[in-house]
């Protein structure tokens, strides 16, 4: 069965007809931050991410999905579930470049 999130996603609700309350239900159920639920569902720049983005603080957005490991541009490139939004992953990486030099970092010294 497809949750809430899931068909607001697939049929791109606005943010302003129910986007919003739905992203923050799902973050606050899933104890996740709203910009994790955002890259780990796809949400598109112009349908919402930009404004998760501007509203996080960098704490969130370099924080490890705890279900995946990942940080969320990486998610939001994923396109898991929806076609990823590449607006999105941009501005992720633009917000905190330094996450891929970890990143990289990481996957280095674990593939060692």
């Amino acid at each position: 069965t497809n949750s809430p999130i899931d068909v607001a996603v697939q049929y791109n609700l606005p943010w302003d007809d129910g986007m919003k309350e739905i992203i923050e239900a799902f973050a606050s159920l899933q104890q996740y931050t709203a910009i994790n639920e955002c890259a780990r569902y796809g949400l598109s720049w112009e349908n919402g991410m930009n404004i998760v983005l501007k509203e996080s603080v960098v704490e969130d957005i370099e924080k490890e999905d705890e279900v995946t490991g990942l940080y969320p541009f990486i998610l939001s490139a994923l396109g898991e579930k929806y076609v990823y939004d590449l607006a999105s992953v941009f501005n992720l990486i633009k917000k905190c470049p330094r996450l891929v030099e970890l990143y990289s970092i990481d996957s280095d010294e674990k593939s060692s």
